[in-house]
């Protein structure tokens, strides 16, 4: 008996990474195909199978465009997750006040963004969708940034938002990382006893200010990613409009000159058939010329013979 319920777990196990197997094709499908295409392989099924196929939510554009990344441009994809990692891993040591040049694994996040949203416009469009290049942009940063996705890579439904400073969370500035310096003022008061009410209330909100400078240069940054990969989305597609303009107007001109070629072609036909047929009028005349001359020589011959008879 325990051998039997063995042999069922393992064929449970089989029929599982089977279906596992056709849920990932499903992802990959165009979206307009994705309901037709989840009822159908529902059908196919029984019991849990079926059920759990049922309750599949058809993607939106934009994380489907982000699941196409995945499926049909894996290396793309591990780019911009392996530059998130980085990024986090920089803003982490430099709250913790560790030597690292967070501008540069920006710089790379930023670059690797642009690069995922521009070859995700391209899948998405030979698939026949146009995901906004914005939510495309900030769900590809938000793809990047989270340490642990909402949903498994390749089967997104909904669109995920980029986190803000709260997931740095729990990283406190170490003993060791810089503090901003303090003004003379403050020694003096800590030296000499308590502040007034006034100061004191002056000291909290540089306090704020200071506690928050963080959050709102990781907020700054976040913008300026997000803005740099929309217009350098936007460049590329204006690039990709104008070199389909450049083919499309190459194919018009290599069709105008063969059609130049072929009416020079039937004009040199023309000019031909034209001098053969000036050619056969002018025999044409010479041949009468000679005629009319026998004929007048023929009439002179009959005239002068019929004076001697």
């Amino acid at each position: 008996m325990v051998h039997g319920v063995y042999l069922r777990e393992i064929e449970y196990k089989k029929g599982m990474a089977a279906l596992d197997g056709r849920l990932d094709e499903l992802y990959q499908r165009p979206l307009a195909e994705f309901t037709r295409a989840r009822n159908a392989l529902a059908a196919s099924l029984d019991g849990e199978g079926r059920a759990q196929v049922k309750r599949l939510k058809k993607p939106t554009v934009v994380p489907w465009a982000v699941d196409q990344l995945y499926w049909r441009a894996r290396p793309v994809f591990d780019r911009l997750r392996q530059s998130g990692a980085q990024l986090r891993e920089a803003q982490v040591n430099a709250l913790r006040g560790r030597e690292v040049d967070v501008r540069a694994a920006i710089a790379a996040h930023r670059r690797a963004v642009a690069d995922a949203v521009h070859r995700a416009v391209e899948l998405a469009s030979a698939g026949g969708a146009r995901p906004a290049a914005d939510a495309l942009t900030r769900m590809l940063e938000a793809v990047s940034l989270v340490r642990d996705l909402p949903e498994p890579p390749g089967r997104f439904t909904e669109p995920i938002e980029p986190p803000g400073f709260h997931a740095l969370a729990g990283f406190a500035p170490s003993d060791g990382a810089r503090q901003p310096r303090q003004p003379p003022h403050e020694k003096t008061q800590r030296a000499s006893g308590a502040a007034s009410p006034t100061q004191a209330a002056r000291a909290r909100q540089h306090d704020a200010a200071r506690r928050n400078e963080p959050a709102r240069a990781q907020r700054e940054a976040a913008r300026a990613q997000r803005e740099a990969a929309r217009r350098e989305a936007d460049a590329r597609r204006e690039q990709a409009e104008r070199r389909r303009a450049l083919a499309t107007a190459e194919r018009r001109l290599r069709t105008a000159r063969a059609a130049l070629r072929r009416a020079a072609a039937l004009l040199e036909r023309r000019r031909s058939d034209l001098e053969r047929a000036a050619r056969a009028e002018a025999d044409a005349r010479d041949a009468h010329a000679r005629v009319a001359a026998d004929a007048s020589e023929a009439q002179a011959e009959v005239d002068r013979l019929r004076g001697v008879l």
